[in-house]
């Protein structure tokens, strides 16, 4: 099935204040992309697909990313004014479906060919830069198991290998080659719900990741961590529902992002309790 997409994105009236008080705009920036893409999906037997597809894409620079940068502690990340989208070049996929009543097994291989990649270079100690670094090379795959147990309890166990290097680097020509900055090699996905109606429905997830690399010069390696999240929700009258979300249940203290020689810690225990109006 071919489908496109485009997209147009624009900064503009942007302007920078020095110490002295005195201010200079920064010249606007605009960008406008075709994202296309074609999927194939082919039913061999019954139990048993084939799928593929071809695409491309692109990211936008953040606003903090471009203007507004960041100085935790005794650590400076500089914005960039100058900085591009990042532009998925060629991605393509590939995989099957194979489902035997009430459990199925997917499998998919990917391969992403990324130009202008945005990054953190060093620039001196204790300070980064975002920067457009060049290429980077993402390919692997992913394997899912859903399992539906009965008609209340399901499994959805997945992994995802990942290897994404550097190809191309103008800022840094010493990383090409090198395990691209904050990816994991290994990332899996496990969780367990419950669904009924009448009384809740739940979702205990467990996210895991190995150790990366925080930095462009690979000496600062970041956590491996084990995560639990849970999720509970029970309607009360056909328009109210109420919930309670709780993220990283054992309050694990991990290393998630670096930024220069500080690594900051993931999100520590979490939970949200609400109720939602909905319209029928």
């Amino acid at each position: 099935m071919p489908s496109a997409r485009v997209d147009y994105w624009q900064n503009h009236h942007a302007f920078e204040t020095h110490a002295t008080g005195a201010t200079n705009g920064i010249p606007a920036k605009k960008f406008a992309f075709l994202s296309p893409r074609l999927g194939v999906r082919y039913q061999v037997s019954e139990p048993f697909a084939v799928r593929g597809a071809v695409y491309r894409a692109f990211v936008a620079p953040t606003l903090m990313n471009l203007y507004r940068g960041a100085r935790p502690q005794n650590q400076t990340s500089l914005p960039n004014s100058n900085l591009g989208p990042e532009i998925l070049r060629v991605g393509w996929e590939a995989g099957w479906d194979l489902t035997y009543e009430s459990v199925s097994l997917r499998v998919t291989g990917f391969w992403n060919e990324i130009r202008d990649a945005i990054g953190s270079v060093t620039i001196a100690p204790n300070t980064t830069q975002v920067k457009n670094i060049g290429s980077v090379r993402s390919r692997g795959f992913l394997v899912e198991a859903p399992w539906q147990l009965s008609r209340r309890w399901s499994l959805r166990p997945a992994y995802t290998y990942t290897n994404a290097t550097i190809r191309g680097n103008v800022a840094s020509p010493g990383t090409v080659g090198s395990t691209t900055p904050g990816i994991p090699v290994h990332s899996a996905n496990f969780s367990l719900g419950f669904t009924d109606p009448e009384l809740v429905t739940a979702r205990l997830t467990a996210r895991y990741a190995t150790r990366r690399w925080g930095n462009d010069a690979h000496t600062q390696p970041l956590d491996e961590y084990l995560v639990l999240d849970f999720a509970v929700s029970r309607w009360f009258t056909k328009n109210l529902e109420g919930y309670v979300d709780a993220e990283n249940l054992t309050n694990r203290r991990y290393s998630a992002v670096q930024l220069g020689s500080l690594p900051l810690l993931g999100d520590p225990l979490y939970v949200g309790l609400g109720v939602r109006l909905h319209y029928r």
